[in-house]
């Protein structure tokens, strides 16, 4: 295949690869959608964006770089890309999970940089996890049909790498030889890259860490979450004001706290209808965390009122339901 022969080619089925593209990014961003909910939009921190590769580039490519093709066309890959970026090293493997379940594709791993670790410990160098994912059969997308085996690379990196990439990667990996040469400008870059994998560790072991100091909470968020959706009939909404509220009533959580909730309304199940009341006009009412202040209020009066994290306008509604003079307190 000669430069006219690749061109006309491309010319031709550009829109097929752009729908493949497409395809494979809604469907990642779409499941992502699904298994984190809310946080999806934040998971990633760039907006994933298909890429063609401009004919220029692929003709360069193809027949001006020394590359080994026999099949320049077939044997390039990354026709058309999509980069995923995210925070913490154990999100890439995130969307990895969502890869390896897809039954619409065939792929395999271009390039893992864990593995380019293992095999080079000494060596501080340009990572990312790269795939070359290709349609398992013949799809439609777009209004265009996808041929069986048509390729597309994924890219997925942390925000640190893409930083890192974004700065040096055309400048410092594919230079004029001069800046290749020179041994101080890839020693910076090397240091640069160590920094880097240093501090997406240190980030990894943070959340991790955070996620089990966190654990209580969410549990006991969710054994109130269920309660007021059975209780009230409507869902409750979990802003982060429910953490605050947890947070200064940490001590009354502890172990049976659905039983002791359940007793506690089953003694008093007027403020069932007192909750639904003030849910009509009140934010704090509408927060699943509300259940426990009833519970706290009532046996803790004192104590509750030390440690409310807010104005106590709310408050007062809660120790008027239980018929306790709030001002006593």
């Amino acid at each position: 295949m000669n430069e006219h022969e690749f061109a006309a080619r491309w010319v031709e089925e550009a829109s097929q690869y752009a729908a493949w593209g497409n395809y494979i990014t809604k469907h990642i961003v779409e499941t992502l959608g699904q298994r984190i909910k809310d946080e999806h939009s934040t998971f990633l921190k760039i907006p994933p964006q298909p890429r063609l590769k401009k004919l220029e580039s692929l003709i360069d490519k193809a027949f001006h770089r020394g590359k080994p093709y026999t099949d320049p066309y077939a044997q390039i890959t990354d026709k058309v890309g999509v980069r995923f970026v995210v925070l913490l090293v154990n999100d890439i493997k995130f969307i990895e999970g969502i890869l390896a379940e897809w039954k619409d594709i065939a792929y395999s791993k271009d390039r893992d940089y864990e593995k380019e670790r293992v095999e080079n410990p000494l060596e501080f160098t340009y990572q990312s996890v790269h795939y070359v994912v290709r349609a398992a059969r013949a799809i439609e997308h777009d209004g265009l049909e996808i041929a069986e085996g048509t390729p597309c690379e994924i890219q997925i990196r942390t925000l640190l790498q893409h930083a890192h990439s974004e700065l040096t990667h055309d400048s410092i990996y594919k230079p004029a030889a001069a800046v290749k040469a020179d041994p101080s400008v890839l020693r910076v870059v090397a240091r640069s890259m160590a920094l880097i994998e240093a501090t997406d560790e240190c980030f990894d072991t943070v959340v991790e860490k955070l996620a089990e100091m966190e654990r209580p909470f969410r549990e006991t968020l969710a054994i109130l979450g269920r309660l007021y959706h059975e209780w009230l009939h409507r869902p409750a909404e979990l802003e982060r004001s429910n953490t605050l509220i947890l947070g200064a009533y940490s001590d009354l959580l502890g172990d049976n706290l659905e039983t002791r909730m359940r007793d506690f309304i089953e003694r008093k199940p007027y403020i069932v209808a007192q909750i639904a009341l003030h849910a009509e006009s009140s934010h704090l009412f509408r927060q699943a965390s509300t259940l426990l202040v009833y519970m706290a209020a009532s046996t803790r009066p004192h104590t509750t009122k030390d440690r409310w994290p807010f104005t106590t306008d709310d408050l007062t509604l809660i120790y008027s339901d239980l018929g306790i003079n709030f001002d006593a307190y």
